[in-house]
């Protein structure tokens, strides 16, 4: 990292980044060229592990790519703040942001799917008491991200 002092240290620090998102984009191995995928999240701190949840239709192009043990890296960035010094003519932009490496996992156990579900709602539904439709569960399928590597990177 070419600016020490923006480096973002430890698993709390990470998950305080990965709360503070909306949007993970992952990326998967597709020969030629790596196929993108942006993806609405929840996330869960377990066993000093940090963990990502994400939901979709039962089929699509994606799922060429999405498959048990499937090997992917992910990208995070927010709390994006326009800095401008108009005297100076200047400006930058403060965030916060994490990358790293996981490994995917579908899951399967509808006590695993609704928990990934409720934590993903959570995620999303900080300010409210929003529940969703259990019935959904049977036209969606939910897929775990263990990280298992992390960097961060922060500009205030």
């Amino acid at each position: 990292m070419r600016k020490a002092e923006r480096e973002v240290f430890g698993i709390e620090n990470f998950y305080r980044i990965a709360l503070s998102g909306d949007v993970i984009v992952l990326a998967f191995n597709n020969g030629e060229y790596p196929y993108v995928l942006p993806v609405n999240y929840g996330c869960e701190l377990r066993d000093d592990n940090l963990y990502f949840y994400f939901h979709g239709a039962l089929e699509g192009n994606k799922y060429d790519f999405i498959y048990d043990n499937a090997k992917l890296t992910f990208e995070i960035d927010c709390n994006h703040e326009l800095i401008v010094k108009y005297d100076k003519g200047y400006c930058t932009m403060a965030y916060d942001s994490i990358i790293g490496k996981g490994v995917l996992r579908e899951l399967k156990d509808y006590d695993e799917i609704y928990k990934a579900l409720n934590i993903l709602v959570k995620h999303h539904h900080k300010d409210d008491d929003f529940k969703f439709n259990p019935a959904a569960i049977s036209r969606t399928r939910v897929f775990e991200i263990k990280a298992t590597n992390i960097t961060g990177k922060s500009k205030k």
